[in-house]
């Protein structure tokens, strides 16, 4: 194999799409977000409900509602600025991060190549596609599969055919 190309023997067909993007950490981090939305959801309610019963608090005894109040607010400051992951995330993912990824989706599944090696993953492992303007994200169950950032994507209408495609494999491989 020569530099530039990509090895897809063990699927019969040529792939339908091949996704080619830079790793970038902010892509990375918008992955991974988008991934634990709901989650996030539910930790921005009970924060924000901790600060709303910190105030309330604080109306009548200021010592006390004061560092509720405190402790709320700059969790959820931390939480949607991603301080943590920007803190450690680009020291933990340095030797992935800014380096190529390639995508493709074949009839049979997906293959994916990147720093840490290549892999294959059939339809049949994808539960769910979960796109949005900025991501697509390849799921299974409660995993994080493989991503597909909108920067890959030179036309919107090649990004929905990507989606379309894919959701198309994902119910086919159930059907079988």
């Amino acid at each position: 194999m020569r530099d530039g190309e990509t090895e897809h023997a063990a699927y019969s067909a040529p792939p339908a799409y091949e996704i080619r993007y830079i790793s970038t950490f902010d892509e990375a981090i918008e992955a991974g977000r988008f991934f634990h939305a709901r989650l996030f959801r539910w930790y921005y309610a009970v924060l924000g409900a901790g600060l709303l019963v910190g105030a309330l608090i604080a109306l009548a005894n200021l010592p006390l509602g004061l560092p509720i109040v405190f402790a709320c607010g700059m969790l959820l400051l931390m939480m949607r600025f991603a301080v943590a992951e920007r803190l450690t995330g680009r020291r933990q993912a340095r030797s992935v991060l800014d380096r190529p990824f390639e995508l493709a989706l074949g009839d049979e599944g997906i293959t994916w190549n990147g720093p840490m090696g290549t892999g294959r993953i059939p339809w049949a492992a994808i539960t769910e596609i979960r796109a949005n303007a900025r991501m697509i994200l390849f799921v299974r169950d409660r995993l994080l599969v493989a991503y597909a950032p909108a920067s890959a994507f030179a036309l919107a209408e090649e990004r929905a055919g990507v989606i379309a495609y894919s959701r198309r494999q994902i119910a086919n491989a159930k059907s079988e």
